[in-house]
């Protein structure tokens, strides 16, 4: 039979929900994608909980989504391992051996996001850090979140993590960000910049407590995601001090991390790629998409806007940074704008110009992101929303028409919910955070899938549909049941 070229479009927070209230993938107008999901089978597959390697009941995220997708295998999660040592005692031993390597050091200083969005980071996370340091001068500069959970939620949030700090005369809160600024990974360094500034003291405030001054905030309509940067202390961070980042998730540290690690000793909850000290190695992978892909000579090319560059290539090839035989990778430059609801077409015309060109060289294995429905629906602007999933469907239909000439086997997906469900009712609350939310897997094949899996069911799918063999630490249930 020979091999076949694949493509495979992730749309990005693309979920699948029955209600058409508060939808915006439902409300939008999306010919393209009707007349697909009327002529092909489509799978619904799980992307939360243990169907990704997190606690039960933890939404998916891109850097989870796109890992099971790329290596077919259930990948226990950072989150998950964290919370297991901390429960075991093992946790206060990993910190303890940082602290015996770093001796002589004079404070710890805290870094990172304090919620419990379980994205980037956890709340428990920060109270358990706490507890081993409780006879350790500590600084806590803290990120606020509004995107993993509700828009205004960090005063009610933080009060339990304030009151640990208060009791304790060794912690004080040095500084607060939202994650806006002290989380940007497009090389937007003036945000970073004026996180930076603050974690030395150059953002003065005479706020003295975090909850009042984020109150303040609120008073002028400012959510959690976008907090003023603020300094509460007239304090730097010294090259005699220890600074711990505490987000597991490593693609919106390393801007902040690579400053801060230029002026003191770094430990990292998980790799940041930075050379510094590690607490979490990630686990070994030893079959992915692109080692697939590579060890039968073949191309293939991933294509992606800056915003999910990563979860594209790095997370995609289960934690590889380094590119394989034959792998190219295009990155499109994402607007230059403060909030993506202001262009909520991104940069989709250019990431389908460039698949359809690689259909055109005859690219074995095309692999693209759209990163529009997750980063326009994580501003909670209903109406920019619906637009950004009318522009991906007609990038959709272009890349189907396409097809018809170039015959590739073409796979459509999401990573995780988020713009099929934007508001709750009960509590008045525009939801920016992901869902748990089913995705769609469509294979634009006359065929039939099974209803339903899990993301890891994706990849050996793929395979069976390129007419590759599968290694059996991913043979999972094979979702394409037939295909003429």
């Amino acid at each position: 039979m020979g091999i076949h070229k694949s493509a495979v479009l992730i749309l990005d927070g693309w979920g699948i929900r029955k209600e058409s209230r508060y939808n915006a993938i439902a409300t939008a107008h999306t010919p393209n994608w009707d007349y697909l999901t009327s002529k092909y089978s489509m799978s619904l597959l799980s992307a939360c909980g243990e169907s990704v390697g997190l606690p039960r009941g933890q939404m998916g995220n891109s850097e989870v989504g796109h890992m099971h997708i790329g290596t077919g295998q259930i990948i226990k999660q950072a989150l998950c391992r964290i919370n297991e040592s901390i429960s075991s005692g093992q946790f206060e031993e990993l910190l303890e051996q940082q602290f015996y390597r770093h001796k002589g050091f004079d404070k710890v200083h805290l870094v990172g996001l304090a919620s419990n969005g379980g994205v980037h980071s956890h709340l428990d996370h920060w109270l358990a850090s706490l507890s081993v340091l409780k006879n350790i001068p500590t600084r806590l500069h803290i990120f606020t979140d509004g995107r993993d959970t509700q828009p205004k939620v960090a005063n009610k949030e933080l009060q339990k993590l304030i009151e640990l700090v208060n009791q304790n005369n060794n912690h004080l809160v040095q500084s607060v960000s939202g994650r806006f600024y002290g989380m940007d990974r497009d090389k937007r360094w003036e945000r970073t910049n004026l996180a930076f500034d603050a974690i030395n003291g150059h953002c003065f405030t005479n706020d003295q407590d975090v909850l009042s001054y984020i109150e303040k905030q609120y008073t002028m309509n400012i959510t959690d995601e976008f907090i003023e940067p603020k300094s509460f202390l007239n304090e730097k961070v010294s090259s005699n001090d220890l600074v711990i980042a505490i987000n597991f998730r490593p693609d919106r540290m390393v801007q902040i991390a690579s400053k801060l690690k230029n002026t003191t000793p770094l430990i990292s909850f998980t790799d940041y790629k930075l050379g510094n000290a590690v607490l979490f190695t990630p686990p070994k992978v030893k079959h992915c998409l692109g080692s697939i892909i590579s060890s039968n000579s073949l191309s293939q090319v991933r294509i992606a806007e800056t915003e999910k560059y990563p979860h594209v290539t790095y997370f995609l090839n289960g934690g590889v940074d380094d590119t394989f035989d034959k792998e190219k990778r295009l990155l499109v430059s994402s607007p230059k704008v403060k909030t993506y609801d202001e262009c909520p077409q991104m940069s989709c015309e250019q990431v389908t110009q460039h698949v359809i060109t690689e259909m055109k060289k005859n690219t074995d294995c095309i692999v693209a992101n759209y990163a529009n429905a997750d980063m326009v629906g994580h501003t909670g602007n209903f109406d920019a929303t619906v637009k950004a999933c009318e522009w991906l469907d007609r990038c959709i239909g272009e890349i189907y028409n396409a097809n018809k000439k170039c015959n590739y086997e073409l796979f459509i997906c999401a990573d995780h919910g988020n713009a099929e469900w934007m508001f709750r009712p009960e509590s008045k609350t525009i939801m920016k955070s992901h869902t748990p939310s089913l995705i769609p897997l469509m294979y634009c094949r006359p065929g039939m899938l099974k209803q339903k899996g899990r993301l890891s069911d994706i990849l050996p799918t793929l395979l069976t549909a390129m007419n590759l063999s599968i290694p059996t630490e991913i043979m999972g249930e094979n979702l394409l049941l037939s295909s003429n």
